[in-house]
């Protein structure tokens, strides 16, 4: 495979040095080892080589492999959930947290500025979150085996859809005509999530050059359609764009939500 090439993949992911399972998409062997969630969605899922949908490892083994292909890999920590890092363990005072209705535990996972932490630790006016992957400086071992590599320019546009929303296929429409996309959302998806969705699309999907995302099941007001076409925004601007956020984040007042 190469970069920007889709590809449809089955995976089953473990700890290295206990055998547990952490993550698969074949949903019997989530059931016979206990990690089975309903609100989980299994089966084979499409990813786009180097574009970030797995992690490192995982893409980089993608690479190398070609359509039925079956592969065991052992990741070490950083190129699997990365290494553990003891500034991202943080402590917050327990008024805090009380002030917003919140009484926190340990084991309890709560959002900061849109990042996930979990509770360490609760004592003496004090609230220990850890902001580290919980897979952070481990190795793990993939059962990795690719099905198909996908060349429908429609499934491609739905693959980056579902990606990024969990959407079943039901819940959206796909259609192409010429070089634009168009997607009929049944539910309001987030702004930041619809641009990084049409971001993505037109980046990847060389068939396609613009796309506009209608949500709700309405068509948008007249004036209000907005298109990204390939050349709208650079990878320098996107940079930068991130690189705002990241210092608006910093700026910003760290504040637990649930």
């Amino acid at each position: 495979m190469e970069k920007g090439d889709f590809v449809e993949i089955e995976y089953t992911g473990r700890v290295k040095s206990s055998g547990e399972l952490f993550d698969t998409t074949d949903e019997e062997v989530a059931k016979k080892t206990g990690i089975y969630s309903e609100h989980t969605r299994y089966g084979p899922i499409t990813v786009v080589v180097g574009a970030g949908h797995v992690i490192e490892g995982l893409d980089e083994a993608l690479l190398t492999m070609k359509e039925g292909d079956k592969k065991v890999i052992e990741l070490p920590p950083e190129k699997a959930f990365g290494r553990r890092d003891q500034k991202l363990v943080k402590v917050f005072s327990l008024a805090m947290f009380r002030k917003r209705g919140i009484t926190p535990r340990v084991g309890e996972v709560l959002y900061f500025n849109n990042v996930e932490g979990r509770i360490v630790g609760v004592s003496s006016g004090r609230v220990v979150v850890d902001f580290n992957h919980p897979l952070a400086g481990k190795s793990v071992e993939y059962e990795l085996k690719v099905i198909r590599k996908v060349t429908d320019p429609t499934e491609k546009v739905k693959a980056i859809f579902k990606y990024h929303t969990f959407m079943p296929d039901d819940g959206f429409d796909v259609k192409i005509e010429g070089k634009k996309a168009t997607i009929k959302v049944k539910m309001i998806i987030a702004k930041q999530i619809a641009d990084r969705i049409k971001e993505e699309i037109t980046k990847y999907v060389k068939e396609v050059e613009s796309v506009e995302i209608i949500m709700g099941g309405e068509e948008e007001k007249k004036g209000e359609k907005k298109e990204t076409r390939a050349d709208g925004r650079s990878a320098e601007m996107r940079e930068d764009s991130e690189s705002k956020d990241n210092e608006k984040s910093k700026n910003e007042k760290e504040q637990p939500k649930t």
